[in-house]
Parts: structure tokens; C-alpha cells; sequence
């Protein structure tokens, strides 16, 4: 579902999104999948994916620069968002972000800032680009079984499969090791990456041109370098 709603430009119609359940049964196996049909989409979605990240995992960030861990994350996250909204944008397909949601403040020890991010990015933005005035900010838990301190229902679950598919990428760029399932929850995926890796060219004919971007950047010699090239290391999905 996650990659389906990435297309941009169908050319033909939408393949039909299913629900995986785990169901029990006889024989040597006590579980099986069974698969749903949900919906057959009548027109794509048209979701954008903006996949950016710090390649040293902020350790080479000064700390004199940051007050903490949580500003390193405001900063990076700010250099993909801005980057990433004003490619998969245009003055025919403009973008207004109306909410930001983050898996929990937990992991940054304090609430997400606004002015690190928004303020800070307004004015990177391009005119086809901006912030609703009544923008919301939502950093609390991302669990929603645990019902108190956590998001919607519905916020959880996008979280979530926003989880997965950067889980996807994470198997088939960064060469982990991974096992059977996460193989193949991956394999989607590399429809994409192997696409963004044929150049510019390949994507203006893609189904998916303008639906994600990928990028990371890392400091050299005391300067920000960004690169968008993100060379696959290993293709562990090759014998799929």
C-alpha cells in the first residue's frame, strides 16, 4: 500500500490493496496469511516521500553548536524537508503542510521546537510551498494500544507505515542483515530505488517521478556535503 500510494502518474489502472491477517489452521503449520481484498483505488493518491539522513548518525554534529540531541534532529530534519518539498513540488502541484508528526518526544528527551523547524524554514521555501497558520505539531507516543500520552488511532497507524517503508529502504540500501519477511516486505521498494539509480531520464517516465526522493548528508572538512546518489551497498534482494 505504502509504495501504491506513491504513484504520480498511473498508466494503467491501480492494483487492488489487500489486508494481511494471521489466521490459525490444521496441519504442520499452526498460522496462515490469509489476504483481504480492501479497495481497488479509483486514482492515486499521490503521497510524496522525502527519505534524508544524516550518514554518521549526528556523532560528527559539534556539540557546541546543539544544546542536545533533539536540536542535531530538528536541524537534519529541516535540510530534508526543505530539499525534499521544493523538488517533489511545483507551481501546478503546490503543497501546504497542515500538521508534522513525530514518533514520540521520548526519543529527543523534550518536546519537538517549532522555531528550529518552522520558522527557521520558512523562508528556504519556495512560493508553491508553506505552512498552514493553523499548523499542529504532534510528538507524542506513537503506540496506540497504549492509549494514554499517545496520538490518534489513525496518526499511530500512519506512523507506522511510514515505519515500514523506511524500514524497506533501510534493507535494500544499506546492506543490513535482514531475514526471509523482511526481504520480501522489502522487494517493492527496489522498484523504486532502482529507478532513482537509472538518472533523472529514467524517472521522468516513471509512474512514481516527483512521488519520493532519497538523500543523505554528512560533514566533511567542517562543511555540510549533501549527496543524492545513495549507492546501494549490497543487492540482497537479487535472488528474490
Amino acid at each position: 500500500m505504502a509504495v501504491i500510494s506513491l504513484i504520480q502518474n498511473p498508466k494503467n489502472d491501480l492494483p487492488p490493496v489487500y489486508l494481511a491477517r494471521r489466521v490459525a489452521c490444521d496441519g504442520p503449520r499452526s498460522q496462515a496469511t490469509m489476504y483481504d481484498r480492501v479497495i481497488k483505488l479509483s486514482g492515486p493518491t499521490k503521497a510524496k516521500f522525502i527519505l534524508f539522513r544524516e550518514r554518521d548518525s549526528h556523532q560528527r554534529m559539534e556539540s557546541s553548536w546543539y544544546s542536545d540531541h533533539g536540536a542535531k534532529v530538528e536541524t537534519t530534519l529541516r535540510m530534508g524537508l526543505k530539499g525534499g518539498l521544493n523538488l517533489l513540488s511545483s507551481e501546478s502541484d503546490s503543497m501546504v503542510i497542515k500538521s508534522l508528526h513525530f514518533d514520540g518526544h521520548q526519543h529527543y528527551g523534550r518536546r519537538i521546537s517549532r522555531e528550529r523547524i518552522v520558522q527557521r524554514l520558512t523562508e528556504g521555501l519556495r512560493p508553491y510551498c508553506s505552512f498552514s497558520p493553523n499548523l499542529e505539531i504532534c510528538d507524542d507516543g506513537s503506540n496506540h494500544k497504549r492509549k494514554q500520552g499517545s496520538q490518534s488511532y489513525e496518526d499511530c497507524q500512519f506512523l507506522q507505515l511510514t515505519d515500514l517503508l523506511v524500514g524497506a529502504f533501510r534493507t535494500v540500501l544499506g546492506g543490513f542483515r535482514v531475514n526471509d519477511s523482511q526481504l520480501r516486505v522489502s522487494y517493492p521498494v527496489k522498484q523504486l530505488t532502482d529507478r532513482w539509480h537509472q538518472g533523472l531520464a529514467r524517472m521522468r517516465n516513471s509512474r512514481w517521478f516527483k512521488g519520493f526522493c532519497m538523500s543523505q548528508c554528512y560533514i566533511e572538512n567542517g562543511k555540510w556535503v549533501f549527496d543524492s546518489s545513495f549507492a546501494t551497498k549490497c543487492d540482497q534482494l537479487k535472488l528474490l
